[in-house]
């Protein structure tokens, strides 16, 4: 909770057996009684009287709680009796009353709790310095370095805007790639769904392209500067907004659903978000690029020597396009065999096979294929999602081309899922 100052008669339990680090209280060499905070992490501990307020700003992450600011309330009261345990910009709570969890279960457990201990992990140095010095009228900002590697994408998906007389490039979506290696080793410094990138190689840039290139042209170490916008807070002083480098659960469900929904144009997006970055502003790429080649391994079933082949025989002037690209994923999505003979099963060497009964297998014929195995309910949505346009109930057969394009249907939308890590 946060926003505004502790309420009339409101306490902070601050008695010696209250601080303490890492689980267990240590002997201070200044007889203060209180634990001496092991490098980056802290424990705190606060009574919560009714009508209180926390008094601090957080931004809800898949890995906790970052702390925004502090703004009074029973934590500002806590910094001021404990200045070696003080909350700061940066800090990230990952544990309240012992229990770890995304940001919206810490923040709910807080809410529900009268006593509420809190475990923070401490900013580095440089991170906090730079998030204290680099302050903009909306929000924060740090720089990240990141290492690019051969044949590997950032695995971003950016819009520009333009910000006065320079452009920003805000970030809608993140998936394997360099940045999302970066998160996972660098949880105080994660980049988040909504940052925007402000800086290039310490430069800020006055068009769009010239924002896309400085990145796809930059060689070795990539140096960003990040701006967090500060979130929207409710009432209760928690922030709504969530921005994880990994999505949240919710959000896992919602880009699921949208899947499900209409998968042509999830892979427009997703896979044409990479496309993007690797096409550096152009409308087409060469075939023997390694970065597209990794997206094609990814999202097809073909083998390293059938890929080049195949990816001869899709573009003979050896370049591709996005929507050459699309197809290519789409045709060689998985091989027809294991379809063909479930097909000639279930029809028993006809020409027509019964609906139902395709629908049913459908599942465990994926599962064979993709070596995938999620809970049998998983499976089942997909299958329903993939016989959406057939309509079994009604249609009560389909041939053999229906049922491949049906099967097709379901081995991209997992695919699709798998590419974006849900």
């Amino acid at each position: 909770e946060g926003g505004g100052g502790a309420a009339a008669g409101a306490t902070v339990g601050h008695d010696r057996d209250e601080a303490h680090v890492g689980g267990a209280l240590a002997a201070a060499p200044d007889g203060s009684g209180y634990a001496i905070a092991k490098a980056g992490e802290y424990v705190m501990e606060l009574t919560r009287p009714p009508k209180s307020v926390l008094g601090v700003d957080f931004e809800l992450l898949e890995s906790g709680l970052v702390v925004l600011e502090v703004i009074g309330g029973l934590i500002g009261q806590w910094n001021a009796d404990h200045p070696e345990l003080c909350v700061s910009p940066l800090d990230r709570c990952v544990e309240v009353n012992g229990l770890g969890g995304s940001g919206r279960q810490l923040a709910d457990e807080i809410k529900r709790s009268r006593k509420v201990q809190m475990k923070f992990l401490r900013a580095s140095p440089d991170v906090a310095a730079t998030a204290t010095a680099e302050h903009f009228d909306d929000g924060a900002a740090f720089v990240v370095t990141l290492r690019k590697e051969p044949g590997v994408g950032l695995g971003l998906n950016t819009t520009a805007e333009k910000e006065g007389d320079n452009f920003v490039l805000r970030i809608g979506a993140i998936w394997e790639g360099v940045v999302r290696k970066w998160n996972k080793a660098n949880p105080q410094k994660e980049i988040c769904l909504g940052d925007c990138i402000v800086q290039v190689n310490g430069v800020a840039h006055s068009s769009d392209s010239a924002c896309y290139n400085a990145i796809q042209q930059s060689i070795g170490d990539l140096d960003l500067l990040i701006r967090r916008e500060r979130p929207k807070v409710a009432s209760s002083g928690l922030a709504l907004s969530a921005t994880p480098p990994d999505v949240s659960d919710g959000e896992k469900q919602r880009l699921m659903d949208l899947v499900l929904a209409d998968v042509d144009h999830g892979e427009e997006v997703v896979y044409g978000g990479t496309f993007a970055e690797l096409a550096s502003g152009v409308e087409d790429v060469p075939i023997e690029n390694v970065a597209l080649q990794n997206l094609l391994a990814q999202c097809t079933w073909l083998s390293e020597e059938d890929l080049s082949v195949e990816m001869i025989k899709a573009a003979p002037d050896l370049r591709m396009s996005l929507p050459g690209a699309l197809a290519f994923v789409r045709r060689h999505a998985a091989p027809d065999e294991p379809a063909t003979l479930e097909f000639m099963q279930n029809s028993m060497g006809g020409e027509w096979a019964d609906a139902p009964k395709c629908r049913a297998g459908l599942p465990q014929l994926l599962k064979q294929v993709l070596g995938e195995s999620p809970a049998e309910a998983w499976w089942d949505r997909v299958a329903d999602a993939a016989f959406r346009d057939v309509s079994p109930a009604s249609v009560g057969r389909l041939d053999m081309a229906r049922w491949l394009d049906t099967y097709r249907r379901g081995i991209r939308i997992v695919r699709l899922i798998r590419y974006m890590n849900l």
